[in-house]
């Protein structure tokens, strides 16, 4: 009987050391468990800000793009707008080239005319001054063409700039939109993260 009772005594005594072991080791468990913690959260933390600085990166380039496409497109406006206008210039010179040859030829029709005596001289001087009018106002005309559609050139041009600027302000919103969206994402991701330290 006295056997039994020293083992009784013997596992008391265990258990209280058991307990007591626990007790001093559980501030150290604290502590461990408040470190990993800590590290995780950082490492939520760390991924969530080169998330956002990414997102930042491509904004950056998406409103870079948007600056150069416009200054492309406005490029372009003016070659368009020089090349119109170097067309019409063209065609007024070559309008105004056909009107001269077209008044040489009728006046040496009419001179042909007089030498043959198929038309007396004041008739044909007439026929001559009103072939000069005529060629005079198709000038005018020519010129009148031209002059409206430099006119309208420079308006042309700056409507076509405007577009250009509309589609480069697009442009930015919808990066700004987009970076937006994935600082939101990162956060929703962020959130998750920051949960599942607290599980783990």
């Amino acid at each position: 009987m006295k056997k039994h009772k020293n083992i009784s005594l013997g596992c008391g005594k265990l258990k209280i050391l058991g307990l007591s072991l626990l007790i001093s080791v559980s501030p150290v468990l604290s502590v461990l468990a408040e470190t990993k913690q800590s590290m995780c959260e950082d490492g939520c933390q760390s991924r969530f800000d080169k998330a956002v600085q990414q997102s930042l990166v491509i904004q950056s380039d998406d409103h870079k793009f948007a600056g150069k496409t416009e200054e492309t497109s406005k490029s372009s406006c003016a070659s368009d707008r020089t090349n119109r206008d170097t067309k019409s210039d063209n065609n007024c010179t070559a309008e105004k080239e056909k009107n001269e040859t077209f008044l040489k030829q009728t006046i040496a029709n009419i001179c042909l005319s007089i030498e043959y005596r198929l038309t007396n001289e004041s008739t044909g001087e007439a026929a001559k001054k009103s072939a000069a009018n005529k060629n005079t106002a198709d000038n005018l005309n020519s010129d009148t063409e031209c002059r409206r559609l430099k006119a309208n050139s420079p308006e042309d041009y700056r409507d076509c700039a405007e577009k250009a600027r509309v589609a480069k302000d697009k442009e930015i919103i919808a990066a700004d939109k987009k970076q937006l969206a994935d600082v939101r994402k990162a956060e929703a991701a962020q959130d998750a993260c920051l949960e599942k330290c607290k599980v783990t």
